[in-house]
């Protein structure tokens, strides 16, 4: 937040793949989220394997979702159609080549699955858009 502030204070993109410290980087920019104005993105990598009880993701993407910001698509990691999705019902939208794997592009999945699926082990998602709306 100190940081962004002295820049604006004000983002309207983010993206990060920082190896599960998302957890840490979105922590210590939640005023800057909460000020910056629809549609702010937010695109990252999840790191499942990362979060702890300590290092709970799940809580800043709860926050997240209290900010207005909304699941726009998941990106599958290691096949197109994970059983965890398959099993709440979801069917990609999309299935495309990423070198060795397919993936599935998911969309309208609702907040609580995102939470799940993304803080799920084994992994099932790799990408994740959030978008904040008014």
């Amino acid at each position: 937040d100190q940081f962004l502030e002295s820049r604006g204070g004000m983002v309207n993109f983010i993206r990060m793949d920082i190896e599960g410290y998302e957890v840490e980087a979105l922590t210590g920019m939640m005023q800057t989220l909460q000020n910056s104005p629809p549609p702010c993105k937010i695109l990252l990598e999840t790191h499942p394997q990362m979060y702890t009880d300590e290092r709970n993701f799940a809580g800043v993407l709860d926050r997240l979702l209290q900010l207005s910001f909304v699941p726009k698509g998941l990106v599958s990691a290691g096949e197109p159609t994970p059983a965890p999705f398959a099993k709440r019902g979801y069917k990609p939208t999309q299935i495309f080549r990423d070198g060795a794997f397919q993936r599935g592009y998911y969309e309208k999945v609702t907040n609580q699955d995102v939470v799940s699926l993304t803080t799920r082990m084994p992994k099932v998602v790799r990408y994740l858009l959030l978008i904040k709306e008014d």
